[in-house]
């Protein structure tokens, strides 16, 4: 049967007028910050002036640490960094079917590692051909040895209970990491330093070392492999709040209906009236009773659950959600170490927990082009368990002093977390923010590599100066530990709010009678 309809063909041709022949594409052009044969010659003689120094201290290593590899710290212009540039780059330093380039220490600082004179030998020759060589050697504005990073003073370490990181650089080479590590554990040993390795991802390698004095640090910062020293960093929680007069009916589980269930990756969950009804049969704890203080994480699990019906407003729409208590924090503070161990233990342990809570951090401000260690930890986590943790942006009191807010704090800066900052749910006289405008004391973005975050935001107060210079705030409300009804602001209290939205519709999603 002939369709009486036509179908929409068009009907193109080279017009008459069109007499021309298509133009070719443009040449290669070189780029414009290619250097000339003069500055080439100059760059290229200081550059092998620095392999002559490599090749002295390959030379003159101790036969006990002569395998350890040096580095070089390579500047690249900003205009160079295209992978298309770094494959020239590495046409320079990968010699003897070796991959020397072991990554990034910035955003536009590579890492090259030599592990032999005889390989220092060949980078310095190609280094000496910079006509065959331009464009590395013109994207490449500085190249020096790599020097640890160490934020410890000599006069620092007196205490000899203190907690320090240490980091090690990644080789990418499992037979070099674990020889270097044999070695610096041995290291440790005979100069009286108290050595754990930690686990933070697969890329990263930490011990937390102790009994640290002047005289070994100096030892700890020559070894050849040190990334870098600092403390190991602790954090703590508090809870600033007030006591507010509020009726809040306690809810129950329906019979028979099913419920979200959230992770509560805190300080424990006490169980009062309001939460006991919800809270799942089985729990984690990383510490006994006498050591927990579960004001904050009864905090967090009050606005998750009853947040509407404390501020009298729809902002979630949650009728219910299970709540998973992993008491991963205790009552005093905790070394960053131990927190992750803790962290990855309850969710590992917990694999039909999809969607954790995390409102706990640090006050230290996420790099602008170096991801966390902590951040890294979070994201090893959550690619290995399959898991989704919303984590809280991080808190700054800046606002007191009228200076900008601070940028997202470390561990925000994990790229697979859902990162929530926090907005104004009301205005007082002396709050700064408008009613849902970004809370005053609210970390901003971005992450490194130019991330964006948080991702979202909601309720978690306002804050301001009074007239005689002293801060207020206008918090949301929750539950104390006795059950009684109190205020307090922070990212750590807006977070919730998002976890019980995402894991709700997590839960639809998965329940077919509820897809509609």
């Amino acid at each position: 049967m002939e369709n009486s309809k036509h179908l929409p063909i068009k009907f193109f041709q080279k017009r008459i007028s069109d007499e021309r022949k298509t133009e070719g594409g443009g040449s290669k052009t070189e780029p414009k910050w290619l250097l000339n044969e003069e500055d080439l010659a100059t760059r290229s003689q200081e550059f092998s002036e620095l392999i002559d120094y490599e090749i002295e201290l390959l030379r003159n290593r101790t036969k006990e640490f002569d395998f350890i590899p040096t580095v070089l710290n390579l500047t690249i212009d900003d205009n160079a960094i295209a992978k298309t540039h770094r494959t020239a780059i590495k046409k320079v330093f990968n010699v003897n079917n070796k991959s020397n380039i072991i990554g990034f220490s910035k955003a536009n600082n590579l890492l090259v590692k030599i592990d032999s004179v005889e390989d220092a030998l060949e980078i310095k020759e190609n280094i000496g051909h910079f006509n065959k060589n331009p464009i590395a050697l013109s994207a490449i504005e500085d190249l020096s040895s790599f020097e640890p990073l160490v934020l410890v003073d000599e006069h620092a370490v007196t205490g000899l209970e203190n907690s320090y990181k240490i980091s090690l650089l990644n080789y990418y080479d499992t037979a070099m990491n674990n020889a270097v590590k044999a070695t610096f554990e041995k290291f440790c040993q005979t100069i009286d330093v108290e050595l754990k390795e930690t686990f933070y991802s697969p890329d990263l390698i930490i011990y937390k070392a102790k009994k640290i004095n002047a005289d070994n640090l100096r030892e700890l910062k020559s070894f050849a492999a040190l990334e870098s020293f600092s403390f190991m960093p602790r954090y703590q929680v508090s809870l600033d709040c007030l006591e507010d007069k509020i009726d809040v009916p306690i809810k129950k589980p329906i019979d028979g209906v099913e419920y979200p269930i959230v992770g509560i990756l805190d300080s424990g969950i006490a169980k009062i009236d309001h939460l006991s009804p919800w809270l799942a049969e089985t729990n984690y704890s990383s510490y006994p009773d006498e050591y927990k203080n579960q004001s904050h994480g009864t905090f967090v699990s009050g606005v998750l659950l009853y947040g509407d019906e404390l501020e009298n407003e729809r902002h979630t729409g949650l009728e219910g959600c299970k709540l998973f208590d992993a008491t991963v924090f205790p009552e005093s503070s905790i070394d960053e170490d131990e927190l992750i161990d803790n962290v990855r233990e309850a969710i590992r342990r917990n694999p039909q927990i999809k969607i954790w809570n995390m409102s706990l951090g640090t006050n230290q401000t996420a790099e602008a082009d170096t991801f966390s260690d902590f951040g890294i930890a979070l994201d090893n986590i959550q690619e290995v368990n399959n898991v989704l943790i919303c984590k809280s942006a991080g808190n700054c009191s800046n606002f007191i002093k009228n200076r900008p807010v601070s940028r997202i704090a470390k561990s925000a800066d994990s790229v697979r977390s859902l990162v929530v900052g926090s907005i104004a749910h009301k205005k007082s006289p002396h709050d700064i923010a408008e009613i849902n405008h970004p809370s005053p004391f609210s970390r901003i973005g971005h992450a490194p590599a130019g991330i964006i975050k948080p991702e979202l935001v909601s309720y978690g107060g306002n804050a301001g100066v009074n007239d005689i210079g002293k801060s207020v705030i206008s918090g949301v409300n929750s539950f104390g530990i006795n059950g009684e009804i109190m205020t307090a602001v922070g990212t750590s209290f807006s977070t919730p709010r998002v976890s019980a939205l995402i894991a709700a519709l997590d839960y639809r999603t998965k329940v077919p009678n509820l897809r509609s």
